[in-house]
């Protein structure tokens, strides 16, 4: 499984004390992300504009989807580790729940994944972004070693990102509802790859992450 966080190497390099004394309030604050998380598809404010619309699956077989996919795989042989002067740290991914019931008729509909960017500090930034999210089985990402196409493939563009912040007492982040269509793709090890492009000082910086994670 690959790690999440940190991935930055210079997080290595401070002293350990520091570097517990940043992580430990971190860790306290994801775990009551996840469960407040957990709780919010069952919650009243599941029914305000707390949470942004389930993000539907793109075609994969139109110029867009295509386009998507090569961006994603251009992640294969990218460099994403952050430098100390860019605004996003690190990307930090928390995988809640699969099998979320987002529409109508009752039974499961997807994913709810949030995606964290951190400062230097290791606080959640909000940063006005274009995130491209897809979905692999984990058996078929790792025998191929060109990257196969993915199962699912979702963007959000930067214009609609903000709708997707939830602010929380203890952990802001984006809370994406994944929906992954009329078939569940089933139960099995699956892997999520995210795409985050940003814009900052008059440049493009990049940052693509993965994480594993098991359905039904």
């Amino acid at each position: 499984m690959e790690r999440n966080f940190p991935l930055n190497k210079r997080l290595y390099a401070v002293p350990i004390r520091r570097t517990f004394r940043g992580i430990w309030p971190l860790v306290g604050r994801i775990l009551l992300g996840v469960w407040l998380c957990a709780s919010c598809e069952t919650s009243p404010m599941a029914t305000t504009p707390f949470l942004a619309p389930p993000v539907n699956a793109l075609p994969q077989n139109d110029l867009i989807g295509q386009r998507l996919i090569r961006q994603i795989k251009e992640c294969r042989g990218r460099t994403t580790q952050t430098l100390e002067k860019d605004p996003v740290a690190e990307l930090l991914l928390i995988y809640v729940s699969s099998g979320r019931d987002f529409r109508p008729p009752t039974g499961p509909d997807g994913y709810l994944l949030r995606v964290i960017p951190l400062n230097k500090e290791y606080h959640p930034i909000s940063v006005e972004a274009e995130v491209t999210i897809a979905l692999y089985r984990e058996r078929d990402f790792l025998k191929n070693r060109s990257w196969p196409d993915p199962l699912r493939i979702w963007q959000m563009p930067r214009q609609q990102i903000k709708n997707h912040w939830v602010i929380s007492p203890d952990l802001d982040g984006y809370l994406f509802r994944l929906d992954w269509g009329l078939q569940d793709p089933g139960p099995g090890n699956y892997r999520f790859l995210v795409r985050f492009v940003y814009e900052s000082k008059n440049k493009t910086i990049t940052i693509c992450r993965a994480m594993t994670f098991q359905h039904g």
